[in-house]
């Protein structure tokens, strides 16, 4: 059980990271002349009933493992700021597609579907 939770963490480290690195690819692509001291804010839409992944804690937090991946990386990159929007799960892709948020954030699986339409 250990073996599959450590392969299971890294490939969601992994996961994260390309999908972020995506994001800001796409977000340094966008045609947008910025100087060197403004901050590019990244919209985050993550689940919120994924425990332990991505979910609302009693105090109405968002918490959970993809949260605390991308804090990680937010802290690294002071040029980007991350925005956090919980939403249901069926609405993440649908809020990426139609632009609403920059990055989806659910512990997604690698499907050659996804690949085709998604950076992941």
């Amino acid at each position: 059980m250990k073996r599959f939770l450590n392969r299971s963490i890294k490939k969601t480290i992994v996961l994260v990271s390309a999908v972020v690195l995506g994001a800001f690819v796409f977000t340094a692509c966008g045609g947008k002349e910025e100087s060197d001291n403004e901050v590019t804010r990244i919209i985050v839409g993550s689940g919120n009933m994924y425990n332990p992944y991505c979910y609302v804690d009693e105090e109405g937090n968002a918490v959970g493992y993809e949260y605390d991946v991308l804090k990680a990386i937010d802290e690294l990159l002071p040029q980007y700021e991350f925005e956090y929007q919980t939403m249901a799960f069926d609405q993440l892709l649908l809020s990426l597609d139609s632009g609403k948020i920059d990055l989806a954030a659910h512990q997604y699986e690698y499907t050659d579907e996804r690949a085709e339409k998604y950076l992941i």
